[in-house]
């Protein structure tokens, strides 16, 4: 009960802080930063010697050079400050799907899907994971987060069905996964497999009668549109109805679809492996009620959590983009996390700087939409000749629990034939026939009956996509082959 307790403390502080004006909040980020940056030259040798040309006291952010991913896994040992964590034993921690529902030493570990390229080891202390826990709290609801409505969910708990892809230690599922004990007084949590058929998913969300519909972007448009046919009955219209995305790009197509179909407010949440809760959107945020209002133009915007993180949007040289011209890459740093300091860490999403305030009265900086991942669901032929739908996910799981594979993609090239790119470690290789039956059983396992061929080919790199400059995952060309 103490920790419910201090969690909704800390949720309420969190809720009323957004509220403060700009420059408060650049004061607190600022008394943030420096303590971080202090710890990391303290405890970690890969953070010590990065910064030994930076002064201690008075440092401007740009004095701070920049970290990769690439530098963070070379150095793993030595970048983050518990000297007990290595890399490689981490690296079976997280691919070992035995470990699920296990801390490592002590700390929730997990893995990224390696959207940006080779995938990476994530490590959280309780005290990070319980302040970006508490920021979905105060803000993933919006302006209809209270403290009184808090408590009162110990008479009547929220329910919660997150749509996520189980079965191994993924960001997503972790943040539900490893909720604490006491998160079950104020609300039932159920994760739901995004490998079930849609059928049995939408059987299983209408028993359970969810407050709050939460998942990826392209699965909850097909939900939405599950809704829209009639043949789904998830969200009636209760009051604490809310739709959540996350985990993916929500473009305008599958905006449109899901506040079409759901008459309440839709979230939308935008965060990295490396820092979950980088910003979100507010209440004016697209639904019915919300379109009416005369900014509703802002409703593709989100609210950077600059309390939190610091979110720096810059162009191919590192330089920082003015307001309204759309970056190369961005920078975040997570202030809470201090096992694995991510500080100035880039990531290759694409968004520009929002000008002007909104009308929530959050003095939260505004950034515009944000082109993260976007692969396709693929659309195969299956054996009785039906459409078969394969989510990007079940081809992702296997390819990342492979150590030998540093970089991977799959292209749809005809209708049942899929290419499989894969990029192997300096002297390492896996051999064609494993990497292929690891798929299929995947598939086999998402209950997927398609005769589908695959082609295992190595290569030296994956090309990035010309336009949005981040690597495509999983797609089709059959449409302009």
């Amino acid at each position: 009960m103490s920790g419910l307790f201090k969690t909704v403390v800390m949720s309420a502080v969190i809720h009323q802080r957004q509220f403060l004006n700009p420059e408060a909040l650049k004061a607190l980020q600022r008394r943030k930063l420096e303590r971080l940056v202090a710890f990391a030259r303290k405890r970690s040798p890969f953070f010590r010697d990065l910064y030994r040309n930076v002064p201690e006291r008075g440092f401007a952010l740009e004095d701070l050079p920049p970290v990769t991913k690439r530098m963070m896994l070379e150095s793993f040992d030595s970048y983050v400050t518990d000297p007990r964590l290595t890399l490689r034993d981490l690296r079976r921690f997280v691919t070992d799907p035995a470990n699920i529902g296990k801390r490592y030493l002590g700390y929730v570990a997990y893995h990224t899907s390696g959207t940006c390229g080779e995938p990476a080891v994530i490590v959280h202390d309780e005290r990070s994971f319980g302040s970006m826990r508490s920021v979905h709290m105060a803000r993933g609801l919006g302006h209809r987060f209270r403290l009184s409505a808090t408590f009162r969910r110990l008479r009547e708990p929220l329910r919660i069905a997150a749509v996520v892809m189980d079965g191994g230690l993924f960001p997503g599922f972790c943040g539900f996964f490893y909720a604490p004990r006491w998160a079950g007084l104020i609300s039932d949590i159920r994760i739901f497999s995004l490998r079930d058929p849609l059928d049995r998913l939408v059987s299983r969300l209408e028993e359970f009668r969810p407050h709050v519909l939460t998942g990826y972007p392209s699965i909850v448009a097909q939900l939405a549109q599950e809704r829209l046919a009639g043949r789904a009955k998830i969200l009636q219209g209760t009051p604490d109805d809310l739709v959540a995305c996350l985990g993916e790009s929500l473009t305008a197509g599958a905006r449109s679809l899901i506040t079409k179909a759901f008459p309440c407010p839709l979230s939308n949440v935008y965060g990295a492996g490396e820092c979950m809760v980088i910003a979100q959107s507010c209440g004016v945020c697209g639904c019915s009620a919300c379109r009416s209002r005369p900014d509703s133009g802002k409703a593709n915007v989100m609210h950077v959590n600059d309390d939190m993180a610091v979110f720096e949007i810059v162009d191919d040289e590192g330089r920082p983009v003015p307001p309204g011209v759309r970056g190369s890459k961005a920078y975040v740093t997570n202030l809470a996390n201090r096992v694995q300091p991510f500080i100035r860490y880039e990531i290759t999403d694409v968004t520009s700087r929002v000008e002007g305030e909104c009308s929530c009265g959050r003095g939260l900086p505004l950034i515009g939409e944000v082109t993260g991942r976007t692969d396709d669901p693929l659309s195969v032929a299956g054996r009785d000749g039906g459409d078969v739908l394969i989510q990007p996910y079940w081809l992702m799981v296997p390819l990342i629990g492979f150590d030998e594979i540093r970089d991977w993609q799959v292209r749809q090239t005809r209708r049942n034939e899929l290419t499989v790119s894969l990029v192997f470690a300096p002297g390492r290789r896996v051999e064609t026939p494993v990497v292929e039956e690891a798929l299929r059983g995947s598939l086999r396992q998402s209950n997927v009956d398609a005769p589908l061929e695959f082609h295992v080919e190595a290569v030296e790199a994956i090309p990035a996509d010309p336009v949005t400059g981040k690597i495509r995952r999983i797609w089709s060309a059959i449409e302009t082959s």
